[in-house]
């Protein structure tokens, strides 16, 4: 009976040897990755690529949709850009940490010395330039993101103020056919909802940060219920007001946490844009409205 325990704790031990493993591997790929792509970013190029949005913004603005496009691109080069500036600021760091190590500068110091402190030299120097060029980078993308901001705010103006057709003409149509409106709705929703604004690492990080809100408030409400249940109160009007008061917020936890992380999530991700997105709305309305219904069932019909 002991050598069967024996070899299931050791398989059980060479299963997790190989998932770690397998984790460090691919920590170690990643970062390889992302250590290859520092090297092979281009700011010069990127830096033309901007250029010729702004000269494109100057000689006439286009439609809202391929303004929508240009700010998708602009912000693209400035994730880009700040990725750079990661993946190369503890490299000029550690390099200037080494240099100093090396301590002042001796004329008669050993020739590797002097090798070494030239060759690092020439490395911070290097890097400092790269890390300029890139914050330089993300400069003019907030200066460009402005400019598309402000030429898209005055796009849609003009198609708020713009004459269309009057009120008997629109009902008429939308009788006709029913199926106008909802198109149109479909489409307004489409390019002014702010989903198209959010990438797939965003997405990830909304549906990772809801699950662990929602499922951390269900815990938290099968606790507190629990030790509400178990405790020993009284009948009196002010124990079960207070009891009251206590298990509603417990009933709504899961939605609170996972509202308040919406919100949260939905402000980091599109804070700057303007106007504010459709879905932002509606994450920020969500906090108030079910602190709203939480304390409208603790007035009216508080669980028991």
């Amino acid at each position: 009976m002991c050598f069967a325990l024996n070899d299931k704790n050791n398989h059980h031990r060479q299963h997790l040897h190989k998932l770690i493993y397998s984790i460090l591997t691919g920590l170690m790929l990643w970062l390889t990755a992302f250590q290859l792509a520092a090297e092979e970013f281009d700011t010069r190029a990127l830096g033309n690529i901007l250029q010729n949005i702004d000269q494109e913004l100057g000689e006439g603005t286009g439609d809202i949709d391929h303004l929508t496009d240009l700010s998708k691109r602009v912000a693209d080069i400035k994730g880009q850009a700040r990725l750079h500036i990661v993946l190369l600021q503890p490299q000029f760091d550690k390099t200037k940490e080494v240099l100093e190590s090396l301590g002042e500068y001796v004329q008669d110091e050993p020739v590797e010395v002097r090798e070494k402190r030239a060759e690092l030299q020439k490395k911070r120097i290097a890097l400092k330039q790269k890390l300029a060029s890139s914050q330089v980078l993300v400069l003019q993308c907030d200066e460009l993101l402005n400019k598309l901001q402000e030429i898209t705010t005055q796009q849609l103006a003009l198609q708020l103020l713009a004459q269309g057709d009057n009120i008997i003409a629109l009902l008429q149509d939308n009788w006709l056919e029913p199926l106008v409106w909802l198109n149109k709705t479909l489409v307004f929703l489409q390019r002014h909802s702010g989903l198209d604004l959010i990438s797939s690492s965003q997405w990830s990080l909304l549906i990772v940060g809801l699950f662990v809100a929602i499922v951390g408030g269900l815990f938290l409400k099968r606790l507190l219920i629990q030790k509400i249940t178990a405790h020993d109160w009284n009948t009196d009007f002010a124990s079960m007001f207070i009891r009251a008061l206590v298990t509603t917020p417990s009933h709504y936890a899961p939605h609170l946490l996972g509202s308040i992380t919406a919100a949260a999530l939905f402000y980091y991700m599109t804070r700057g844009v303007d106007p504010i997105p459709i879905i932002s709305i509606v994450a920020y309305g969500l906090p108030p409205y079910f602190l709203f219904v939480a304390l409208v069932h603790l007035l009216l019909s508080p669980p028991a």
